[in-house]
């Protein structure tokens, strides 16, 4: 099923990273149907803050947020099941004032080895920006880099 958002979006194709990929009006998002076992973190504070919280899709809970204490250089991880193509991130916040307000992109292919891309800004926890370079990998971190009281948040990507 192809994402076409609530009202439609128009459809284009915007050049990144030296090729023509598709935008959002052509993408899919890669996290709504993924099976909660996808999902992993180095820690989450309670039961209703489990990685697999961070799907946009998911109605219990209010995100992903790591164990107290235990913020600084935590993450959250998702294995998409096969090698993708991410154009396009977005996140809203986790639970009132607790938000993401920065955090940054690390991709691997082999789970183990991961490359930390660019750190994306949300100042009131949400954003909606495209990904350039796209990136490419089976395995998709997340890190929060900075947040207001605790860096709870969902996520969704979109690709290909």
């Amino acid at each position: 099923a192809l994402c076409k958002g609530a009202g439609g979006f128009k459809a284009f194709l915007k050049p990144l990273g030296g090729f023509q990929a598709f935008s959002r009006g052509y993408t899919e998002p890669l996290l709504a149907e993924l099976p909660d076992s996808s999902f992993g973190a180095s820690s989450f504070y309670g039961s209703d803050y489990r990685p697999h919280h961070i799907k946009f899709t998911h109605q219990d809970g209010h995100g992903w947020e790591p164990k107290d204490g235990e913020q600084a250089g935590s993450h959250v991880q998702v294995d998409l099941g096969q090698p993708r193509t991410v154009v396009h991130v977005e996140t809203k916040c986790g639970r009132g004032s607790e938000t993401c307000e920065e955090f940054s992109v690390a991709v691997s292919s082999d789970g183990v080895t991961f490359v930390e891309t660019d750190s994306y800004t949300s100042p009131k926890g949400e954003i909606s920006t495209m990904i350039s370079p796209p990136l490419h990998g089976r395995y998709v971190r997340f890190l929060p880099k900075r947040w207001n009281e605790y860096p709870c948040m969902k996520i969704e990507l979109l690709g290909f």
